[in-house]
């Protein structure tokens, strides 16, 4: 058995809907500014471009912008009683999720939520539609307060997302090798049991994209994959993918050309080839993961 992976992280939403933009409940207590000191104001330039992926499904995360908690400096307030940073945004309808609130943008179907751990915060973007918009988003600010004091004013510019230019239709291919006998082999790097195999893409028109493998287990040489060892696991053999007829090497680009508009079937064969003088009959579990290389 030879199987492709691709790990997704899963962010679960409930939805409902709700006014106010507090991430957190207010904390009783008294905040004041230490003498001569007020709320600190920060321009931050992100300058960061964010990859939607065609396979990123609605409440899932985008990804994150960490916010560098080193440019506030000295603590500027104190409290009578022990009190939790809450952070807020201005400005922004959200709903309310398991995960706690998703507050829109002027991007459409991209929702941001912030997640914070005391003085520690990140901005986490999230797919909140089917259909979203690209480009770069407005300037968004983000406030932090202790008890109803305000303490911090963030604005952060120069956040752009775009489209990937490929996706994979499955995050898991498995490809069945079947059995094979000891027989079927001849002596080190003679092949068996060739099975095809296709890796379906969903692109845009004209893109030059290529694929990359990246072998789980070594094998004997850059174009075998090694079999997964366990109790009962074949000896002696490895897998082998094939391109056009020629083994892949792995962990380098098998360039592909440019593709077609909407699903591109790409063909490849998997085989097994025999990598040591004695082979020992067993089962055969081969892993490789599988990235999309595209401009």
């Amino acid at each position: 058995m030879f199987i492709f992976y691709k790990k997704y992280p899963l962010l679960l939403a409930a939805i409902g809907v709700l006014t106010g933009l507090f991430i957190n409940d207010s904390y009783a207590g008294s905040c004041r500014f230490k003498p001569g000191l007020t709320e600190k104001e920060f321009n931050i330039s992100g300058n960061s471009e964010y990859i939607v992926g065609r396979d990123i499904r609605v409440w899932k995360s985008i990804g994150a912008y960490p916010i560098n908690m080193n440019i506030m400096g000295t603590q500027s307030y104190s409290c009578s009683s022990q009190e939790k940073i809450v952070w807020e945004v201005n400005g922004h309808s959200h709903v309310i999720t398991n995960n706690g609130p998703i507050y829109d943008t002027d991007i459409p179907g991209i929702g941001m939520q912030i997640r914070n751990q005391g003085e520690q915060a990140e901005i986490d973007f999230v797919k909140t539609k089917h259909e979203i918009g690209f480009g770069t988003m407005k300037p968004i600010t983000i406030t932090a307060r202790v008890s109803d004091l305000r303490i911090y004013s963030i604005k952060i510019i120069g956040i752009k997302f775009s489209m990937s230019s490929c996706n994979l239709e499955n995050g898991n291919i498995l490809v069945p090798m079947g059995k094979i006998g000891t027989r079927d082999f001849s002596g080190i790097n003679s092949t068996a049991g060739e099975r095809p195999f296709d890796i379906n893409l969903e692109c845009n028109s004209n893109t030059p994209i290529g694929l990359v493998f990246g072998a789980t287990s070594s094998g004997s040489t850059n174009d075998v994959l090694g079999v997964e060892q366990d109790n009962g696991s074949a000896e002696g053999v490895g897998i082998q993918v094939l391109y056009q007829e020629q083994p892949v090497i792995f962990n380098s680009l098998v360039k592909l050309g440019n593709s077609e508009h909407g699903t591109y079937s790409i063909p490849f064969k998997a085989r097994y080839i025999q990598t040591a003088d004695h082979i020992t009959a067993g089962k055969v579990k081969a892993t490789a993961t599988l990235d999309i290389n595209y401009p």
